[in-house]
Parts: structure tokens; C-alpha cells; sequence
């Protein structure tokens, strides 16, 4: 006394197929090992209540027993006694395996392409196939793919509480993002993210040479409340030139409006020059 479980693994899959090993050296009062035979008794209580109790008996001083997992997670308890000698306890947790299915939280917010909008996905709560929820920091990759041909992105979160979230930055145009999130191998169904227009009117634009540069006056763009859209709304510029080539250029609208340059032979004809912002293309007007 005291006859001290030793347990290992210390954590098991809940499944009924997973299990650990406790072991037991029984010593008399001088340290010297029990005889071959000498029974032992093992008790282990799962975190569902089931008390399971076993007898394995020594050889070469060892005593050794197999603990299965049940079907509810939690810490269970491992003791052991012999010949009325007694000792502490150990624990056995038993954990959730991994989610049986994923499904997806749509976000409730209107969705606008605006290159702005910070925009939350989760996942619902994720339960094991006898209902346990995944442990705390269970990871999970949130696949995010575009109908614009860019690569897929791949996003990584955590489960809190049996839920994981991930944030996604809006694209800079209506469009679509296809969003599915997988972990232990088990993949959603896909979520289509459908981000409309963020211009609620044609914005005025026109251009004008300046020397060496072309300037492009854009606005004012206005949004569904017909308030100017955020600032650093980006303006995307082409110009066709006489010859066919193109040029492009970038801006950011403040208070609704921007003026966008870009290099330019004086004598260089133009044939076009094109505006996009939020979603809206409009063709700038000429001196």
C-alpha cells in the first residue's frame, strides 16, 4: 500500500475501439514484487457514469488491463487495488473524434463589392458522430475560390466552442466567392457568396491632357444612401490609345471623387479611355 495506476495514453478517442493500457506493480511491505497470480483489481469509470471493472492477475510483477473508450467525452477515473492495499487515482480523458459533417453560416449582412467589407463565415457547431462537440483549437481550413480565375485561397481557423470563423476581405467588384471549410478530412458543402454593386449611379467622368500626362476626373460616385462611397474605393482607368495599345491606371476616391493620372505622349492619340468603380464602367468624356 499504496498499489499506483499507471495509465497511458493519458487521452483516448471516444468510439469503443480506442484504448489505453493501465498498469500495476504490486509490492509487499520490503518492495518485493506479489507473486504470479496475484489478482488485482482494476476500476474505471467512463465520464458517462459506467463503471467498468476488470481482474487481471500478475506476471513478472506486473499487472497490465486495456481500457476501451465509450461514447461520451470527458475525464474519466482509473483505480486499482490488491489484497486490500489501495492507492490514488489516475485519469483517462476520453476526446471527441472528429466532426461527422460541416455546414456553413452564411453572413446575414448585405454583401457589396467593395474591396472594404470585412465579411464573417462560420461554421455551425461541430459534433462528433455520437454528439460530442470537436475540442477547443481543432483546426480547421476555410478554402475560399473566386469565379474570376484567381488561385484559391486558403484560410486557417481554430473551433471555439465548437464553432470556427473566418473573415474575408470583400473583392473590389461584384462577384462571387465560393467558400468551403474541411478538417480530419470532412469537407462542406460549398457557400456561394454573392457581392453585388457597390455605385448606385453612372459616376460622371471625364479626361483631359496636362503635358506629358493624361488626368482622368472621376465622380462624384455615390452609394445606396446616396452618400459618397468609402474613401479609398479604388477607380480602375484604361486608355486605348490610337494605335490599339492600352494603358491602365489605379486611384482611390475621397469624398466621392478622384483624379487619376498616367503618362501620355502629348501628340498620342486616344481612342478611349474607361472607367470602372464599384462595379460600374462608364467611358470618360473628351475636351
Amino acid at each position: 500500500d499504496p498499489v499506483r495506476p499507471f495509465v497511458g495514453a493519458r487521452s483516448i478517442e471516444v468510439d469503443g475501439e480506442h484504448w489505453a493500457m493501465v498498469v500495476a506493480i504490486p509490492e509487499d511491505a520490503l518492495g518485493n514484487p506479489m507473486p504470479d497470480g496475484t489478482r488485482v483489481e482494476v476500476r474505471h469509470l467512463h465520464p458517462d457514469g459506467v463503471l467498468d471493472e476488470h481482474a487481471p492477475t500478475t506476471l513478472g510483477g506486473l499487472a497490465w488491463q486495456r481500457l476501451f473508450s465509450r461514447e461520451l467525452a470527458g475525464r474519466g477515473r482509473v483505480a486499482v487495488s490488491t489484497l486490500g492495499a489501495r492507492g490514488p487515482e489516475t485519469d483517462l480523458v476520453e476526446v471527441p473524434g472528429p466532426p461527422a459533417a460541416i455546414a456553413l453560416v452564411a453572413p446575414t449582412e448585405p454583401l457589396v463589392g467593395d474591396g472594404r467589407q470585412l465579411v464573417e463565415v462560420r461554421t455551425e457547431r461541430l459534433l462528433d458522430r455520437f454528439g460530442n462537440e470537436v475540442a477547443d483549437g481543432t483546426a480547421v481550413a476555410f478554402l475560399v475560390d473566386t469565379d474570376a480565375g484567381r488561385p484559391e485561397r486558403r484560410l486557417e481557423a481554430v473551433t471555439v466552442q465548437g464553432v470556427a470563423t473566418a473573415v474575408l476581405e470583400a473583392p473590389r467588384t461584384p462577384s462571387t466567392l465560393r467558400v468551403a471549410a474541411q478538417t480530419y478530412g470532412v469537407v462542406s458543402a460549398p457557400l456561394d457568396l454573392v457581392f453585388g454593386v457597390n455605385v448606385a449611379n453612372d459616376p460622371d467622368a471625364s479626361w483631359r491632357r496636362d503635358a506629358d500626362t493624361l488626368v482622368v476626373s472621376v465622380g462624384p460616385v455615390l452609394g445606396s444612401l446616396d452618400q459618397y462611397v468609402p474613401d479609398g474605393t479604388a477607380v480602375d482607368v484604361t486608355v486605348v490609345g490610337g494605335d490599339g495599345e492600352t494603358r491602365t491606371a489605379t486611384g482611390q476616391l475621397r469624398e466621392g471623387v478622384a483624379d487619376v493620372r498616367l503618362p501620355w505622349a502629348p501628340g498620342r492619340a486616344i481612342d478611349e479611355v474607361r472607367v470602372s468603380v464599384g462595379g460600374r464602367t462608364v467611358v470618360a468624356v473628351g475636351p
